[in-house]
C-alpha cells in the first residue's frame, strides 16, 4: 500500500513539474512577444479583428513580414460605391513620452478618403496574390464574411536608422457611420524608447523622404 501511494505521489510531481515547464515556458514567450492589438470601439461595430499577428517581431527594414489576419465583417462594406474613410493616428514612443507623427509626415499620409479609389489605383499595379480559399478579393466591396488572410509585406531599407515603440490606431467609417476600430502596438527594429533630439532628427528624415 505504501508503495502505491508513493508512485501516485511521484507521479503527480512529475505531472505538476511538467505543467511549471509549459506555464514558464508560455511565460517566456508572452515577454519576448512586442506585437498586440485591440478593437478600440466603444460600440458594437461590423468589423471585429479576432486575431492580428507579424512576423517577425520586432519589425526589421529591408526584408518580408508575414502577416495573420482574421476578421468578421457583419454586413457588407464598400457597396453601391459608398466611402469608406481610413484615419491613421501613428506615435512613436520617447523618453519623454509619445510624439505624434502624422504631425509630421503629414495629414495625406495619415488619412484617406476614399479608401476604395486608393486601393483600387493601388492594385492596377499589383497582382492580388491572396489565394481564393480566403474570400478576399483585393478590391471594394467587401462582402460579409468571415476573413482568414495571411500575407507577405515589404519593408524597404531606409537610407536612416529607425527603430522604437509604436503604436497606431486605425478608424474607419463607412458614410460617416463606424465601421471599426483597432489600436496596434509594435515595435520596429528594437522596442528601445529614442531620445527627444533623436526623434527630431529622424522625423525630419521622414518628413522629407519621397
Amino acid at each position: 500500500m505504501e508503495n502505491v501511494i508513493l508512485f501516485r505521489l511521484s507521479i503527480f510531481v512529475v505531472i505538476v513539474y511538467c505543467v511549471s515547464l509549459q506555464r514558464l515556458d508560455f511565460q517566456k514567450q508572452m515577454e519576448e512577444k512586442h506585437f498586440n492589438f485591440s478593437n478600440c470601439n466603444r460600440t458594437a461595430v461590423p468589423l471585429i479583428v479576432n486575431l492580428l499577428e507579424v512576423t517577425p517581431d520586432p519589425i526589421q527594414f529591408g526584408g518580408n513580414v508575414l502577416v495573420r489576419l482574421n476578421l468578421d465583417l457583419e454586413r457588407d462594406a464598400g457597396v453601391n460605391h459608398n466611402r469608406i474613410e481610413v484615419d491613421f493616428s501613428l506615435r512613436l514612443e520617447t523618453k519623454e513620452g509619445y510624439t505624434e507623427l502624422c504631425e509630421i509626415i503629414g495629414e495625406a499620409m495619415c488619412h484617406y478618403n476614399d479608401f476604395c479609389a486608393v486601393l483600387k489605383q493601388y492594385m492596377e499595379h499589383k497582382k492580388c496574390e491572396v489565394p481564393p480559399s480566403f474570400k478576399f478579393n483585393c478590391s471594394c466591396p467587401f462582402l460579409k464574411n468571415e476573413y482568414n488572410i495571411i500575407f507577405p509585406v515589404k519593408v524597404p531599407t531606409l537610407s536612416f536608422g529607425l527603430r522604437g515603440t509604436f503604436d497606431m490606431t486605425i478608424n474607419i467609417h463607412e458614410e460617416g457611420k463606424v465601421l471599426g476600430c483597432v489600436e496596434i502596438h509594435f515595435c520596429v527594429t528594437n522596442c528601445e524608447p529614442l531620445g527627444s533630439e533623436e526623434i527630431k532628427k529622424r522625423t525630419q528624415m521622414i518628413s522629407t523622404t519621397p
